[in-house]
């Protein structure tokens, strides 16, 4: 469910940017504001989504495991500061244990780690 949220999410933005480049490209003021309109509601979709998906992410979190491991949601950060895609989740003993392992799996993105609704850190991306 988490992955079909964040597929709609990025739906909803896609639709939103379309709407701005007709709004953009339109020579009627009423359509120009038509399409304006219709991508604050796209965005207000998109940020929906995006609200429920940090929701199902908590939900998630919070099941323990059976082997007294805690799992990590790692979550990738965009340059705009937004998520990427759905998260993935690490279980792990210790704080120290998944920071060093996100960082060992490297990336170009910084990754943030959560438990439940905890900031654990960040990793920033190795430099090239």
């Amino acid at each position: 469910m988490i992955s079909t949220t964040g597929q709609e999410r990025q739906e909803c933005l896609k639709r939103a940017a379309e709407c701005r480049l007709k709004a953009d490209a339109a020579n009627d003021p009423l359509v120009r504001d038509d399409m304006l309109a219709m991508e604050q509601r796209w965005l207000k979709r998109a940020e929906s989504y995006a609200n429920l998906q940090r929701l199902e992410i908590s939900a998630a979190s919070l099941r323990p495991d059976l082997d007294g491991h805690r799992s990590y949601r790692v979550l990738t950060v965009g340059r705009d500061g937004q998520y990427l895609g759905a998260p993935s989740t690490l279980a792990s003993r210790s704080d120290q244990d998944v920071i060093a392992r996100v960082r060992l799996a490297g990336g170009s993105f910084e990754k943030e780690i959560w438990d439940g609704h905890r900031f654990v850190g960040r990793v920033a991306p190795e430099a090239p």
